[in-house]
């Protein structure tokens, strides 16, 4: 699941341990909240707007929308 994370968010699995505490990539728990730390390339920057954290129990569509 975290080498599927690291490739979308251009980043690595060590960077998502460290950023989670997390001693192994085997023990995440369900329901657990994982930050992910993003790389965006500098030409990719021109795409980056906003940061937007999802809220439990927010619509998804009201959320893709912004």
């Amino acid at each position: 699941m975290l080498s599927v994370l690291a490739i979308n968010a251009n980043t690595s699995i060590e960077q998502i341990m460290q950023m989670n505490n997390l001693s192994s990539p085997d023990l995440i728990k369900y329901g657990e909240t994982l930050y992910i730390p993003y790389v965006i390339e500098g030409e990719d920057l021109k795409y980056a707007t906003a940061a937007v954290y999802y809220q439990t129990g927010t619509d998804l569509n009201a959320f893709a929308q912004k």
